[in-house]
């Protein structure tokens, strides 16, 4: 049998009408064509109920039948030929035959075609077995074969998929179908013939793979991400249990657990939103002109305990001369953050951590070396994919959801640059390089005063503010007013939409930090009906939740909130609106 790859099962009888001889196009291995196959017998089936059907007679909208002696047997022969062509055509099927006593094989032009054109004269079911499947698929295809050439067996059929390699060199996926046919030659039952089928279905397998793989990717993440949750859970839990002991034991050392791993949570849920808003084209880029050192100073203050902690040591070299970028300090500085915090996390024991920035013609590189684990060179390829992470034991007991290093690249591909990984024998540990274009030096002095304006700081200290504070959760609204009130702030709490509306009117507080997701009656509502009234207009209504997304602010502003602040807010973010009076945020 000639077809080692994969063909289509059988052509299914056409309307119940086509021999089983007709079950495949092209040459049969006397000659002949496809159409002297079709039996009268098969196309008419005399003395039958159902004869063929004329699509020109109908009653009532349904066909009816036609005239069994109106059509020759020939012109019916040759309908049904050409129907099974037309089907074979749509399908884009090739066919084949078999002649198993003399190991004859005949195909189509579309089963040469995808089976790679010339195969050779010496083309038959045993060259085929041997020269282009894999031994697993020639195995699979043989099995199929005898199982329907054995004259006992119940199964005159079979479907398979196999991977058949072209002789071009290239590896496809076809499906095959056959069927048997059999003869009583000396009262003896022999197959006498196979005929089947050919599909490419190259493209449907990589459909196939990729949505498998995806759907591994999305097990892996959900079981990271589960296990990365759970992680700071475990500490958060043990200070509550010391800070219940009366006296409170550990009070200092509890404090700050709470306060790292909130922010840790905190980090893992907003590269889940950057995540989120990258793969829509939503993630908001604000670009303007910035100095390549602010982005750098800007990424040391927010790594600088993590690499404490690690025992790095840090050193950074800047170019003599200020470089300018046109892009966003806040992303670029998420970038840099990203890539040190990667350094310190797999770098074990004391050791360094280098940040070297240099211009290269019209880039500047930001190339950031450790000391640390290094990467393997089968992960080098890979490491700014999503999800990714090395399954080496010393990477995975770091930890992490595997999205960092993609939202680097990410984020630099929308600034205009690159990224690259480096790591071997040569040198320990890891060295990952950005490149960003610049602007010229000419072009941003102009901006340098601007630059410097943005750095302006409010005064430390906020005047007293009535405040009311509105959340279903009555921890998170006890705990935020307590900070409030010890910041000399008058404060009241309720914990539902109604009666903070009525709070709102009688109080006249001046700012509301109101929760969005309480049952019956929302933020929504509270925000509409304060605004609706004369008295609630020059109030400020603050949002405090957990949805972060563009359209979620949109939605605030429209609705009538000044301000969207989303969870966790710190003590120090709602001091700073507080001080802000009224600026947005």
């Amino acid at each position: 049998m000639p077809l080692g790859g994969a063909v289509v099962g059988g052509l299914r009888c056409l309307e119940g009408r086509a021999s089983a001889l007709a079950r495949f196009s092209g040459a049969f291995s006397d000659g002949t064509s496809l159409a002297s196959h079709v039996s009268a017998k098969g196309g008419s089936r005399a003395g039958e109920e159902d004869g063929p059907l004329d699509p020109r007679a109908h009653t009532n909208g349904r066909p009816r039948h036609a005239d069994r002696g109106a059509e020759a047997p020939g012109r019916l022969r040759g309908r049904y030929a050409e129907r099974l062509q037309f089907a074979l055509d749509a399908a884009r099927m090739g066919t084949w035959a078999w002649d198993p006593r003399r190991d004859v094989v005949e195909l189509d032009q579309r089963a040469l075609d995808i089976l790679g054109g010339e195969l050779g004269a010496d083309f038959s079911f045993a060259t085929s077995v041997r020269k282009y499947l894999p031994p697993e698929n020639a195995e699979q295809y043989q099995a199929c074969v005898r199982r329907i050439m054995e004259p006992g067996s119940h199964e005159n059929q079979f479907e398979v998929e196999l991977n058949w390699r072209r002789p071009d060199g290239r590896s496809i996926w076809i499906q095959m179908t056959g069927q048997s046919h059999f003869d009583e030659e000396g009262g003896r039952r022999r197959v006498y013939l196979l005929t089947g089928t050919i599909l490419d279905i190259t493209e449907r397998k990589r459909s196939e793979e990729a949505l498998a793989e995806a759907s591994r990717q999305k097990d892996r993440f959900l079981a990271t991400l589960a296990h990365e949750l759970r992680n700071p859970l475990a500490p958060l839990g043990y200070a509550a249990e010391l800070l219940r002991e009366d006296p409170p034991r550990e009070l200092e050392w509890s404090r700050d657990v709470i306060e790292r791993q909130v922010a840790h949570l905190t980090r893992l849920i907003d590269d889940l939103l950057d995540l989120s808003r990258i793969n829509r084209d939503r993630l908001d880029v604000r670009r303007e002109r910035i100095e390549i050192a602010d982005v750098v100073q800007a990424a040391i203050d927010a790594t600088r305990p993590v690499l404490a902690e690690a025992s790095q040591r840090l050193d950074v070299s800047l170019p003599p001369e200020p470089v300018y970028l046109h892009g966003d300090l806040v992303r670029l500085t998420q970038v840099l953050t990203n890539l040190l915090k990667n350094a310190a996390k797999f770098s074990a024991g004391p050791g360094r951590v280098e940040v070297d920035v240099a211009l290269e013609g019209p880039f500047v590189s930001i190339a950031v070396r450790d000391t640390g684990i290094g990467i393997p060179p089968e992960a080098l390829p890979h490491v700014f994919e999503m999800f990714y992470q090395s399954d080496s034991s010393a990477a995975r007991t770091h930890g992490g959801l595997g999205i960092g290093l993609y939202l680097v690249r990410r984020l630099v591909e929308l600034h205009g640059g690159t990224v690259e990984a480096r790591s071997g024998p040569e040198r320990p540990g890891s060295e990952l390089i950005v490149r960003l274009p610049v602007v010229p030096s000419t072009a941003a002095a102009r901006d340098a005063g601007a630059a410097a304006g943005a750095t302006q700081r409010f005064a430390s200290t906020a005047p007293s503010a009535r405040v009311l504070v509105v959340d279903d959760n009555k921890d998170s609204a006890d705990a935020l007013a307590k900070l409030l009130r010890g910041s000399g702030h008058d404060v009241d709490v309720r914990y539902d939409g109604a009666s903070a509306v009525a709070a709102a009117e009688s109080g006249r507080p001046d700012v509301i930090l109101l929760d969005l997701g309480m049952p019956s009656f929302d933020g929504y509502e509270v925000c509409r009906r304060i605004r609706e009234s004369s008295w609630g207009k020059p109030m400020r209504l603050v949002a405090v939740t957990g949805w972060g997304r563009e359209e979620d602010r949109e939605r605030t502003r429209t609705i009538g909130f000044d301000d969207h602040l989303v969870k966790p807010v710190t003590h120090a973010a709602i001091e700073s609106l507080l001080r802000r009076g009224g600026e947005r945020l």
